[in-house]
């Protein structure tokens, strides 16, 4: 039953915004679906979904694709290939390029801003 709930949470999702249209693959990991919560989530080459709000989410590793639904969200991730945003004033950090390249970036809403911190 909570499989059912949770994909049929999924399909709204992402059937109703700009995630429309963009395939999650299986591994994709949902870190919080929650609020004023604070998580580090290894991603083991897994892509993140972070929905909820007022959340500070570090993602240790590679994430392929970091998707972001909600309001004010604090997210830092080490390294992606793809970021999602959704929403309004989050805010995404990441810290190294992956293969040489930046990440694509697409964003829906109001104040939501990506940022690039070279930790070296």
């Amino acid at each position: 039953m909570i499989k059912f709930l949770m994909n049929s949470l999924l399909f709204a999702l992402f059937s109703s915004s700009i995630f429309a249209g963009i395939a999650l693959d299986n591994g994709t990991i949902t870190v919080t679906d929650g609020a004023n919560q604070t998580i580090r989530h290894a991603c083991n080459e897994h892509s993140a979904l972070i929905e909820g709000a007022n959340n500070k989410v570090r993602l240790l590793g590679f994430c392929p694709t970091v998707f972001i639904s909600g309001a004010n969200n604090h997210v830092n991730v080490d390294q992606t290939t793809r970021v999602i945003i959704d929403g309004a004033q989050n805010r995404l950090t990441w810290h190294q390029k992956h293969n040489k390249n930046a990440p694509k970036v697409m964003i829906s809403g109001a104040g939501n801003t990506v940022f690039y911190h070279n930790k070296e």
